[in-house]
């Protein structure tokens, strides 16, 4: 699913930024 793709991505940015 597309967007369970861009949850896990924009997950993962958010938890690089933190």
């Amino acid at each position: 699913v597309a967007d369970f793709g861009v949850s896990a991505q924009l997950t993962r940015t958010v938890s690089r930024r933190k």
